[in-house]
């Protein structure tokens, strides 16, 4: 049965803690981390790391299973706080806000594609954009890149990602809902969430070189939204390390996390070599798991305060359009003033990027969320205009 969810803001604005007994836990709640914002910013980096200056950062596709683990995390850790202070998953507002979230910033890429196609493209081109929006907007494209990827336009290839994730969101809350309703027990969710990590690992080093079905299939990349969605759980049921010892094993491990990530972000092979399917992906899996973990239980003083400089904060607000635009600038500027002048390119790159993207954030995405809020918001909160549940404030 799907219920009316208490206001939103008491996830990211939790009212005063209940006194408590003595070595008892108090509750995880998720509200608003800075640190994961700075997080993401770095994952977005990488990202266009690779885009824009390859050789510095041939590894810089790692971005994006860190933003898959990003995703698991924050979207399980809504959804069970969720249920644990109403009862209930409301289903209706959580893909509301998945859409007002995603889907204006998508819309005004597409629009520019499509444009450009009507007015550049020739008509076999203009065609492709064409199939390839709808299947961008039904989140199937990872599966048309999988299966017919010589029919792909290059303008859009990066969008595979967003349907792998969109995909998770569609199966996940469901299926999470249904496990907490039929109130199965906490060690079987994640023994469940468990496989999830290590079946994808198998089954990559099996098939491989089953490229692009290892690289883009749903299936085979489960174990980084996996890894976050453990870490989540973990966080919520109060089950992350609470002991002296345990703590600072946490905090040692993060040093060993960021060796693996940065050795794949600056040596990082291939896409189509076998070491990133049958070791890679899940050994950055698992160190953007740790980071996370270690984020919001022993808050590692010097990793928390580099991620969250203002700066670095910033660029993981505008993430998303950063990835959805980066790679479309990168195409044309690549075409416009060619691998030659590299130097001008990533500079092109990088400007129109950033300026793209802010203006996508600023005049698109942003006055649609602040509509959708003054429309979901229970009256007693129009009063606090600067409030920002949580799904916005850390949205994926």
């Amino acid at each position: 049965m799907v219920r009316t969810v208490a206001p939103l803001s008491i996830l990211s604005n939790p009212p005063a803690p209940e006194p408590r007994l003595p070595g008892v836990a108090p509750p995880f709640v998720l509200g608003h981390r800075p640190a994961l914002d700075g997080l993401r910013g770095l994952a977005i980096l990488a990202v266009l790391s690779m885009h824009t200056m390859p050789p510095l950062a041939q590894g810089g596709f790692i971005g994006v299973d860190l933003f898959f683990v990003l995703s698991g995390f924050l979207i399980t850790a809504l959804l069970v706080q969720e249920h644990q202070a109403t009862g209930a998953i409301n289903f209706k507002a959580f893909y509301l806000r998945r859409a007002f979230r995603l889907l204006p910033a998508l819309f005004l890429l597409l629009l520019c594609c499509f444009l450009f196609g009507l007015l550049f493209a020739t008509p076999l081109e203009f065609n492709t954009i064409k199939k390839d929006s709808l299947a961008i907007l039904g989140y199937v494209y990872n599966w048309r890149y999988v299966y017919r990827p010589w029919h792909c336009n290059s303008m859009l290839l990066h969008t595979w990602s967003l349907a792998v994730e969109e995909q998770f969101y569609l199966i996940w809350p469901v299926l999470l809902g249904g496990l907490l309703t039929l109130r199965v027990r906490q060690r079987w969710i994640l023994a469940l969430v468990g496989l999830g990590i290590l079946i994808p690992g198998i089954m990559r080093h099996v098939l491989w070189p089953s490229y692009p079905r290892l690289y883009a299939g749903t299936d085979m990349r489960a174990d980084a939204l996996c890894s976050g969605a453990l870490v989540a759980l973990l966080a919520v049921w109060n089950r992350l390390p609470r002991s002296f010892g345990a703590r600072c094993l946490l905090r040692l491990a993060v040093l060993p996390a960021l060796v693996i990530l940065a050795w794949h972000l600056r040596h990082g092979e291939h896409l189509q070599s076998p070491h990133m399917y049958k070791k890679g992906f899940t050994l950055v899996a698992l160190s953007s798991a740790v980071l996370i973990a270690a984020l919001v239980s022993v808050r590692p003083w010097l990793l928390t305060w580099v991620l969250e400089r203002p700066l670095l904060g910033w660029i993981g607000r505008i993430s998303y359009s950063l990835y959805l635009w980066n790679w479309v600038v990168a195409i044309r500027t690549y075409y416009a003033v060619g691998i030659s002048h590299i130097y001008l390119k990533m500079l092109l790159d990088l400007a129109l990027s950033f300026g793209i993207a802010s203006l996508s954030y600023y005049f698109v995405e942003q006055p649609c969320l602040r509509w959708y809020r003054r429309r979901a918001a229970p009256p007693s909160t129009h009063s606090q205009p600067g409030t920002a549940s949580a799904p916005e404030a850390l949205a994926a």
